[in-house]
């Protein structure tokens, strides 16, 4: 028997993945999905670009500091109002103690004002 009369079983090309190949297949999986995205964001950009106007306010809302408790009911019934959820970190007027103030400057209270043009609105990344 001589060296050629040695035979070697060699896999199937299907049971046999190198390194290689996984990196090759994986990286264009991923270029795949990132491509097929590329027309999503393009639709995002187009509806982020519309312009929405809000009405313009017919008042502001006026608090007597001194009569003020800091309760924070105003705002709870804000978020539950305007969002349809209690949650005071979603209420349009914050209501915070100012430690270092003494009555009836302890308690500090930021009003929406509602603007007729909001541009914290316009410029949210999020659309919030």
């Amino acid at each position: 028997m001589g060296p050629d009369d040695i035979k070697q079983d060699p896999k199937p090309p299907s049971q046999k993945l190198t390194r290689r190949d996984f990196v090759v297949t994986g990286g264009s999986i991923l270029a795949g999905g990132a491509l097929a995205n590329i027309g999503r964001l393009d639709e995002q950009t187009v509806h982020a670009a519309e312009k929405t106007s809000y009405p313009r306010s017919t008042g502001y809302l006026v608090y007597d500091s001194r009569l003020c408790s800091g309760c924070q009911t105003c705002m709870l019934v804000c978020s539950l109002v305007h969002e349809g959820v209690i949650s005071a970190s979603l209420a349009r007027i914050q209501v915070s103690r100012a430690v270092l103030n003494r009555y009836p400057y302890d308690i500090q209270i930021a009003v929406c004002r509602q603007c007729p043009d909001p541009l914290c609105v316009s410029n949210c990344p999020t659309g919030a």
